[in-house]
């Protein structure tokens, strides 16, 4: 865990390249960890867990 890559709510959100209110209803709906730090006041999100979840988010395909 030495080199994990912890990320604020806005830069999670340009990661993925979702909103952050996406984020919220994927942590609300137990498919995204989540964690409190610095007294339960900030949220920070781990790089591979942004990356498992959105593997695991179907994806929509375009008709052409």
């Amino acid at each position: 865990m030495a080199n994990t890559v912890w990320l604020t709510p806005k830069q999670a959100e340009d990661y993925a390249r979702c909103d952050v209110v996406t984020l919220r209803r994927a942590v609300k709906a137990g498919r995204l960890q989540a964690y409190r730090v610095n007294g339960g006041r900030c949220v920070r999100f781990r790089a591979e867990d942004v990356d498992r979840w959105l593997a695991s988010v179907p994806v929509n395909e375009v008709a052409r």
